[in-house]
């Protein structure tokens, strides 16, 4: 037993591994544990070389027997270091064209695409805490190396509001061409909704102004209707009283002629009375005169 520990021992000195039971107690700060994990892959590097030149090797392999085997036009699914399948037209006659020409292998070792990803969010977090213009300009590569759910979806939105990030790797212009480009393009495209901008508001200013002239002829002419209307119930109660008074001034004139016509009357009939009392005081005086004219004979 005692032996075997020593082995242990002895094994652990050699690869340079330390075990964490091992470890002096207390708080181990992270620039002392990046230490122990460098001296760890340092002295067992020939492993992970050997197994790389092995991988390397494998693909030579492959390599000479992919000609023969995709001998002709078809749709691969290419899978990348992301984890991210796309499909790609092999063996076209313009591009991809595996059947012709020499290839080479590069075989890579190195940590994980995952692990990749959360030292790439713990790098970048802190820059664009500090920095608004940085999140403003790779604010979606952040988002896009979160494994929260609706991470991506957040990436794409502000991806979709920046120029820089959508840029095509695969395409044969330069990225900084596509940038001015894409640039160029969000320029247009502002220039586009501002004129449809001001277009909208002069139609709408056109059509405003059209209304509140419709409005204020509108008004005017009720105002002239409305006038019109009094001035002839004006017309009309002048016409009425004009028409009474006319009336009430003919009834007047026809009462004084007939009270004159009354009077007149009246006064022939005083007159036409006197003159009877008078012929019949006249009668009696002739009367009286003959009877007493044979009482002296």
């Amino acid at each position: 037993m005692v032996m075997a520990n020593s082995v242990g021992d002895d094994l652990t000195s050699v690869l340079g591994i330390v075990d964490p039971a091992m470890r002096i107690g207390g708080n181990v700060s992270g620039k002392a544990l990046q230490s122990e994990r460098l001296q760890s892959d340092n002295s067992t590097f020939h492993y992970y070389d050997n197994m790389t030149r092995s991988i390397a090797f494998t693909g030579r392999i492959l390599l000479d027997l992919i000609p023969y085997y995709y001998s002709g036009e078809r749709i691969v699914r290419v899978v990348g270091d992301d984890g991210r399948a796309t499909l790609q037209a092999i063996n076209d006659i313009e591009q991809n064209d595996i059947t012709v020409g020499s290839f080479d292998v590069v075989m890579d070792t190195g940590p994980g695409y995952n692990t990749k990803r959360q030292e790439a969010v713990a790098s970048m977090s802190p820059l664009m805490e500090r920095n608004e213009e940085l999140f403003t300009k790779a604010g979606d590569l952040l988002f896009r190396n979160m494994d929260f759910p609706g991470a991506e979806m957040i990436a794409d939105r502000l991806a979709a509001s920046n120029p820089l990030s959508q840029i095509d790797e695969q395409s044969d212009i330069p990225p900084a061409v596509q940038m001015q480009l894409k640039q160029a393009q969000a320029t247009v495209q502002q220039l586009q909704q501002a004129l449809q901008a001001a277009e909208m508001e002069k139609k709408y200013g056109m059509e405003a102004q059209k209304a509140k002239d419709d409005a204020a002829n509108q008004r005017t002419l009720m105002q002239t209707t409305a006038q019109i209307h009094i001035e002839d119930q004006e017309n009309r109660a002048w016409m009425h009283d004009t028409a009474v008074k006319a009336q009430t001034s003919l009834s007047v004139a026809e009462i004084n002629a007939l009270r004159d016509l009354l009077k007149t009357k009246t006064t022939h009939q005083h007159e036409v009375q006197q003159l009877e009392r008078s012929a019949a005081h006249e009668d009696a005086q002739l009367d009286r005169q003959m009877e007493s004219e044979p009482s002296e004979q």
